[in-house]
């Protein structure tokens, strides 16, 4: 598979002092921005190699920090509707 090929990766911001990625924006009926973010986290099993799993967070947009040179245009924003 070339690269032209991949699906475009979303754009990585710092949460916590760790590199995530962004999935998308959430605006709550009080206007306040949540972040969904993911990013892959080691575990280690005892043995010579580790384990990754994937560690979703939905936090507040004043978490997070941009990262220079990427592109958070195509980020999808979202409102969340708790009247249901």
């Amino acid at each position: 598979m070339s690269g032209s090929e991949l699906p475009p990766l979303p754009p990585m911001v710092v949460y916590r002092h760790r590199p995530a990625w962004l999935r998308g924006w959430w605006r709550t009926d009080l206007g306040v921005w949540l972040a969904d973010i993911y990013w892959a986290e080691s575990r280690t099993t005892g043995v010579p190699t580790s384990r990754y799993h994937i560690v979703e967070r939905r936090v507040p947009a004043e978490e997070i920090g941009p990262i220079d040179g990427q592109d958070y245009t195509r980020v999808p924003r979202r409102h969340t509707d708790t009247a249901r």
